[in-house]
């Protein structure tokens, strides 16, 4: 979002450029700003709204791009749109809920600690054999560097599905081994 004195002062250039281009000197009436010109052209700059093309002894020239010369529809866009409320009535753990620019993934699990959350988690002996049987497929499939049969989690579905806790440790630990 652009500041009322960067409107100002965007609209005064766009009027007064030639081909897009104009030379930055002292001709901004003093009245068009409270900030400091030089702070409003890095800020317009930075946003896109313009680009430096030159300039020499103290004299620079920039060109309005074409978001600066449509700010109003690029700025009214940005306005228009909805934002979403995501209520979550529970824990969530590596996860990313939101409109953001960037996103931070602590993955930390290992083999080791699936397989001593599978000790702590299945109830019975058949799903802690179970559970350690797909993940020692995995594991060492994933050391030989050798590819998973198809189909391989297909025959484990109904599996994973009531366990659905491993199937989220499964995916943190092979994030972690793509990702070295």
């Amino acid at each position: 979002m652009l500041f009322d004195d960067e409107k100002k002062v965007l609209d005064f250039l766009i009027n007064r450029s030639q081909n897009g281009k104009f030379k930055v000197d002292d001709q901004l009436p003093p009245d068009y700003s409270s900030m400091p010109l030089e702070s409003i052209f890095d800020d317009l700059e930075n946003q896109g709204y313009l680009n430096h093309v030159g300039g020499a002894l103290g004299t620079k020239f920039y060109k309005v791009t074409q978001k600066g010369l449509h700010y109003r529809d690029y700025e009214q866009a940005i306005s228009s749109i909805p934002l979403s409320v995501v209520n979550v009535n529970a824990p969530i753990t590596n996860a990313a809920i939101a409109n953001s620019g960037a996103v931070n993934f602590n993955v930390t699990m290992d083999w080791d600690h699936i397989d001593s959350l599978i000790d702590q988690k299945c109830t019975s002996l058949e799903d802690q054999e179970t559970a350690h049987q797909i993940v020692n497929t995995i594991k060492l499939e994933t050391e030989n560097e050798k590819p998973l049969q198809k189909g391989f989690l297909h025959r484990a579905g109904d599996f994973l599905v009531k366990h659905s806790w491993l199937t989220s440790a499964i995916a943190n630990a092979l994030m972690r081994y793509f990702i070295g």
